[in-house]
Parts: C-alpha cells; sequence; structure tokens
C-alpha cells in the first residue's frame, strides 16, 4: 500500500466507524506530536476516535487534499459532526450541546512498514468551540 493509499484507508475507516480496523493502520508505539501521554501509540488513537465518535455520532472527515512526499502525507480535512454525546477530554469537558460543527483540520502522517508511526495535527479550536457554544474568557 503507497503511503497515499494508506492515508485515505484510515480516514475511510473512521468514517465508516470502524475504529478496530483504522486503529490497525497505526503503530502500537505511534508518536503524536502535541498530543497528551494519554494519547500516544495506538491505544491513545483508539481512545482519542472513540470519544470523538461517542461525542459525534456522525463524525465525517472529508478529505480535501492529499500531499505526499516520501513517507509522509499532508491531509487536509474538513470535520462535521452533531454533537451528541459529552466530550470527555482531559482538557475539554463538555456535555451535549445538539450543535453541528464544521471544522477544518491538517493531518501530517508518517508511514513506515504499512503502519502510521508519527502524526502531527491543527485545527480551528476557536471555531470548534463557538460553534459548541463554549466561551472562552481572559485567564
Amino acid at each position: 500500500m503507497t503511503t497515499k493509499e494508506l492515508a485515505l484507508d484510515h480516514f475511510r475507516r473512521v468514517n465508516a466507524g470502524d475504529v478496530a480496523g483504522a486503529a490497525a493502520l497505526v503503530a502500537e508505539d505511534c508518536v503524536h506530536h502535541g498530543a497528551l501521554p494519554q494519547a500516544q501509540g495506538r491505544a491513545g488513537f483508539t481512545t482519542i476516535i472513540t470519544k470523538l465518535r461517542a461525542a459525534f455520532p456522525d463524525l465525517q472527515m472529508k478529505v480535501e487534499d492529499v500531499i505526499v512526499e516520501g513517507d509522509r502525507a499532508m491531509v487536509r480535512l474538513t470535520m462535521t459532526g452533531t454533537n451528541q454525546g459529552p466530550l470527555t477530554f482531559v482538557r475539554l469537558q463538555l456535555p451535549a450541546t445538539g450543535k453541528t460543527v464544521t471544522v477544518d483540520q491538517i493531518h501530517v502522517l508518517r508511514v513506515a512498514d504499512n503502519r502510521i508511526v508519527e502524526t502531527w495535527f491543527g485545527q480551528d479550536q476557536l471555531a470548534l468551540f463557538r460553534q459548541l457554544g463554549v466561551t472562552i474568557g481572559a485567564a
């Protein structure tokens, strides 16, 4: 499988709700740069996606662009979903709002031996918070 094919298959499985299938494409010791220690490796990926799908049962990640260079794929996507369950992340606890969100995301995946071994991630957090009705005050 090429790096592009693996990246597309990964997000296809996430969209289908196949968390185990998507996780199978992630290395056991995958490094998720910028993530908390609890979010590292295949187990961390599984936890994150399981929590996201509980909060947004209709979660979809529409791939807009894939750019591949060597062992890395940059995937620009649009995440959509309706917040029907609580968000239970370490840094974000929020009851279900019933609101639909649309958020731009960038994922960079490094692939080795047909597995995702490193990831970098960015999204428009402010847009997500606004759409969910989260008020951010001064510290």
